[in-house]
């Protein structure tokens, strides 16, 4: 896969272009975005397949819903609004339930050597497996939060929850990845 430089055009400015006809445009948007928002369904799905096809639904229910963007807001946060739902349509017309076993089954496994990035290595295992045994609505405050970087505000938008549930819930994700940690110290 050839991977190119993103332009410097602001997303703004190409979902103008976009809107005036020039939809190839769009393809720097995809660009510009693909990675991240299938890292963040991928922390939902814990499957490759599903958060590919998920992102693509994504990207094809943006551009067909273009002209609702408001060019006020951020795109990015706008974008993953549209694949929170996706994830949630998912959700309910798969009806998954991932045990503890079978995100135990997901793991990446660490060759064992003496090697400093080793134990860096075992400890992002560590975070990675910690995040995964979070029920679904945490997995997603801490992965937007922490992963895409987003402000409590714009979590707030895309999930369509209060600002003090956002808060509230990544609180309680700490938490509980604070202990999920410790019991992983301790084994």
């Amino acid at each position: 896969m050839i991977v190119s430089q993103p332009s410097q055009v602001s997303d703004q400015a190409l979902i103008k272009l976009v809107l005036a006809g020039q939809t190839e445009k769009f393809t720097e948007l995809i660009k510009r975005y693909q990675t991240p928002l299938y890292y963040f369904l991928y922390r939902f799905t814990q499957n490759q397949a599903d958060s590919q096809d998920l992102a693509q639904e994504t990207f094809t229910k943006a551009f067909f819903k273009l002209r609702t963007f408001k060019p006020d807001k951020k795109f990015s946060t706008w974008l993953y609004t549209i694949a929170h739902h996706q994830a949630i349509n998912f959700f309910k017309r798969k009806k998954i339930n991932l045990s503890l076993e079978e995100l135990a089954e997901t793991g990446q496994e660490v060759t064992s050597t003496w090697q400093p990035s080793l134990i860096l290595a075992e400890q992002a295992l560590a975070v990675r497996t910690a995040i995964k045994q979070l029920p679904p609505i945490y997995r997603e405050v801490v992965t937007l939060y922490y992963q895409q970087e987003l402000s409590y505000e714009e979590i707030s938008q895309i999930t369509k929850k209060p600002l003090n549930t956002v808060r509230t819930h990544l609180h309680r994700a700490k938490l509980q990845l604070e202990k999920l940690l410790q019991n992983y110290e301790r084994a």
